[in-house]
């Protein structure tokens, strides 16, 4: 039996491990992302489009498949901003991302990118560069021995004399801003050369970023980079991404008006995947059944309960979970199976709520163990309801409902209509030996390993 348990963590693929779109397309996304490849394509003018979509959504997985998509038509530049989180430069960190796509681009774009760019990245470049290495700050694509006029005009200077030859070369050129537009000019010319005319700058994580890093780096898109070819796609949680604007400048600023001035489109994630002759199925089901295959639930579960991961698509779909939260939720219940011992009592409708609660809502779980909450406050946290609607989707449902109350609601104050609760009440006392009282504290204690928590 160990042998055939589930595997406690999904499994994980690296960056380059991410399959094309062609080749894998779980949640049924190709069709969005074509029609986001053709709105990215349709315009020669600038645009900035925010796709939007909850924390652990699949937003990561989505852009970087759709940068795979895309490599063909155009200069693809993918922006981790969360890497670059512990810098207080953007533009840099933006340009140094830039070079390095230009670097792994096709030789004939690679050299015109090269040509046209390289210096004009080097001027805004140039003072990070010295400071942690041209090899580092360009991706590799500026080494000391090829940065060409600006390496010949600061020579083997370093520190304070490296500073004031540099701000004397600034001054000859006028102005930071005169700077930028002549970058913002190669940047242009750049942009023709690629087969559709276009670069894209897929930004990801700025959610994550500290407000400060996450501010400065969409005024850097509107200010700095926004000319014609360039398009930019910016991945974040819309909600959280407001957090940041109102931590910046004030919780009375109007936060959707700002976003207005930097955001042309908004598009959001997809939540439901189509199905052949079968309408539309959410996408936490999918990738529910898709991770129960994979971690190997199907067939330790088969002959336990069947039925099973229909008790957890309920979780799943009425409490809206997100990839990530699917993904915690069965790795807390593959951790529970690991207790199970032969002879021993598991009632697996139950087990599952318990895991929800002790991933999702660790306070009320506490009540429950310390016997101060009720079934009324366990039914609105988990929704179980007799509602037709829910009731004929979830047909599970009924079971949860049922051993939620006898756990919680003494046998004096059932009505008739519970009837079937009294009856389970009395096989938990009279077969298996346990107070119904006392049985959400026994699975706890039993199943629920303490001290051990999955992020």
């Amino acid at each position: 039996m160990p042998g055939q348990l589930p595997r406690i963590l999904p499994p994980v693929r690296s960056e380059s491990e991410i399959p094309h779109l062609d080749e894998e397309d779980l949640l049924s996304r190709r069709h969005f992302a074509e029609g986001l490849k053709r709105l990215l394509l349709s315009t020669q003018e600038p645009m900035v489009v925010l796709l939007d979509g909850p924390w652990g959504s699949g937003k990561t997985h989505f852009l970087s498949q759709f940068s795979g998509l895309m490599s063909s038509d155009c200069l693809v530049v993918y922006f981790d901003a969360f890497r670059h989180d512990h810098s207080n430069d953007p533009l840099a960190a933006l340009m140094a991302d830039f070079l390095s796509s230009a670097n792994a681009a096709p030789g004939s774009v690679k050299n015109q990118i090269v040509q046209d760019v390289i210096f004009g990245a080097g001027q805004i470049l140039a003072r990070t560069a010295l400071r942690v290495g041209l090899g580092l700050a360009t991706g590799g694509l500026v080494q000391s021995n090829d940065v060409g006029g600006v390496l010949e005009r600061v020579g083997s200077a370093t520190g304070d004399v490296a500073d004031e030859m540099l701000s004397k070369h600034i001054e000859r050129l006028s102005e930071t801003a005169k700077c930028i537009e002549s970058f913002k000019e190669k940047l242009r010319t750049a942009a023709a050369e690629t087969p559709s005319g276009r670069i894209l700058f897929i930004v990801d994580e700025l959610d994550r970023c500290k407000p400060s890093f996450a501010i400065d780096t969409l005024e850097a898109l509107k200010h700095t980079l926004r000319v014609d070819g360039v398009k930019f796609l910016i991945g974040t949680n819309l909600t959280e991404f407001k957090k940041s604007v109102r931590h910046t400048y004030g919780q009375d600023i109007d936060a959707e008006m700002y976003l207005h001035k930097f955001v042309d489109i908004r598009v959001r994630l997809p939540e439901s995947v189509p199905m052949p002759n079968a309408g539309h199925r959410s996408v936490g089901f999918v990738y529910l059944r898709h991770l129960w295959d994979r971690m190997g639930f199907d067939d330790f579960m088969k002959e336990k309960h069947p039925n099973f991961i229909d008790v957890l698509a309920r979780l799943v779909i009425l409490n809206n979970l997100q990839l990530r939260d699917i993904e915690r939720l069965l790795s807390r219940f593959a951790m529970c199976l690991l207790q199970l011992k032969p002879g021993h009592f598991c009632n697996f409708a139950l087990l599952a709520d318990l895991c929800y609660l002790d991933v999702f809502d660790g306070e009320l779980l506490a009540k429950l163990r310390d016997d101060r909450a009720g079934y009324s406050e366990v039914a609105k946290r988990l929704k179980l309801t007799t509602e037709i609607k829910i009731s004929s989707r979830f047909p599970e449902q009924a079971f949860s409902i049922k051993i939620w109350k006898a756990a919680l609601q003494p046998a004096d104050i059932l009505s008739d209509n519970d009837q079937s609760v009294m009856e389970l009440q009395y096989e938990l006392q009279s077969v298996h030996n346990i107070d119904p009282s006392k049985l959400i504290m026994l699975m706890a204690e039993s199943y629920l390993t303490p001290g051990i928590e999955i992020y």
